[in-house]
C-alpha cells in the first residue's frame, strides 16, 4: 500500500474514533429537577479514575455550572456517591448567603473536600452525582415556590487530600520528565506524572514515517478516550 493510502486511512481512523468518543460523552445527564447529573469514576458507564490513581486518593468534587442564581433565586444541591463501601452519601451546597457550608461561587464553581477518603482501597466501583434540590410544591395551599434555577454541568473534577485536581500536573508546571533514545534514533518524552508522551521522528529524514506515527498516536488516543467513557 502507498504511504499516501495509508496516511489517508490512518486520519480517517483518527477521526471516526474521535468522532465515537464524542457521542459517547454527551450520554451523561445534567442535573436538573428531574434527574442527577452522573461522572463515573470506576463502573459500569465508564472509568474516569486518572491513570496510577486509586479510589481512596478520592477526597472531594469541583463542578462548574452554567448559571448562578440572581437575584430573589435559590440554587440548592449536593455533590452524592456511592461505592461497594457507600449506598448513598451527600454533601449540600448552595449560593452565596444560603444556609450551607458550602457556596457556589459567581463564576458558577462549587468545590468540596473531606477530611477523609471518600472511597475505601477494596472498593470495586464508585460513582459521583450533582444532585439539585427543587422544593417547590405547586399542589400545596398555597402553593410553595421556592426559585430553584435549572442548571447544567459544564464540568466535574476529582480531589485529591489537598484539595488539587486528582492526577494533575503540578501547578507550577514544573513536571519531572524521562526521555528514551530509540534504536532508530527517534524519543520518547514521559512526564513523571503521568502526563503526555511526546515522541519525535527517527533521524532519516522520512517525513512519511514521522507523519504514520504521529497519526497512529492520535488514533490510539481517541480510542482511549472512547473505551474510558463506555
Amino acid at each position: 500500500m502507498k504511504v499516501k493510502s495509508i496516511l489517508a486511512s490512518l486520519g480517517a481512523c483518527a477521526i471516526a474514533m474521535s468522532a465515537m468518543a464524542l457521542s459517547a460523552s454527551a450520554a451523561i445527564t445534567n442535573a436538573n429537577s428531574g434527574e442527577n447529573y452522573l461522572f463515573p469514576i470506576v463502573a459500569d458507564e465508564g472509568n474516569n479514575l486518572p491513570e496510577g490513581c486509586k479510589l481512596s486518593d478520592v477526597y472531594g468534587f469541583e463542578a462548574k455550572f452554567d448559571k448562578v442564581a440572581g437575584e430573589n433565586e435559590n440554587c440548592v444541591g449536593a455533590f452524592c456517591w456511592q461505592s461497594d463501601s457507600n449506598n448513598w452519601a451527600q454533601h449540600e451546597f448552595c449560593q452565596e448567603g444560603g444556609d450551607k457550608d458550602v457556596f457556589i461561587g459567581s463564576d458558577g464553581t462549587v468545590k468540596w473536600v473531606s477530611s477523609e477518603a471518600l472511597f475505601q482501597d477494596g472498593d470495586t466501583w464508585g460513582k459521583a452525582f450533582v444532585a439539585e434540590w427543587n422544593w417547590d410544591k405547586p399542589d400545596a395551599d398555597p402553593p410553595v415556590e421556592d426559585n430553584q434555577i435549572d442548571f447544567s454541568v459544564v464540568s466535574f473534577k476529582l480531589l485529591d487530600k489537598d484539595g488539587n485536581v486528582l492526577g494533575a500536573a503540578p501547578a507550577d508546571g514544573n513536571e519531572t520528565t524521562t526521555t528514551t533514545t530509540k534504536a532508530n534514533g527517534g524519543t520518547t518524552t514521559k512526564a513523571a506524572n503521568g502526563g503526555k508522551t511526546a515522541t519525535t521522528g527517527a533521524k532519516t529524514g522520512d517525513a512519511g514515517v514521522g507523519v504514520a506515527v504521529g497519526l497512529l498516536g492520535l488514533a490510539g488516543a481517541a480510542a482511549v478516550v472512547s473505551r474510558k467513557k463506555h
